[in-house]
């Protein structure tokens, strides 16, 4: 794999703003359809934040129906 692509990615992941992380999150709880739990700390390693960041997010989502 190249190591520029690779920086790349991560730094995506780190630029990401709250709005892009939480779409993100949707996403990948729509691609599980419910078969797989999504843990907070696999997701706060994903996207390069801390767990509470995660719980937060999950909470926001919530009080917005999704």
């Amino acid at each position: 794999m190249n190591i520029k692509y690779v920086r790349s990615n991560i730094f995506q992941l780190w630029a990401m703003n709250k709005e892009e992380r939480r779409l993100q999150i949707v996403h990948l709880i729509e691609q599980s359809n419910g078969q797989q739990l999504l843990e907070t700390k696999e997701l706060a390693e994903q996207f390069g934040v801390s767990e509470m960041t995660v719980r937060r997010d999950l909470h926001e989502l919530s009080h917005q129906g999704l």
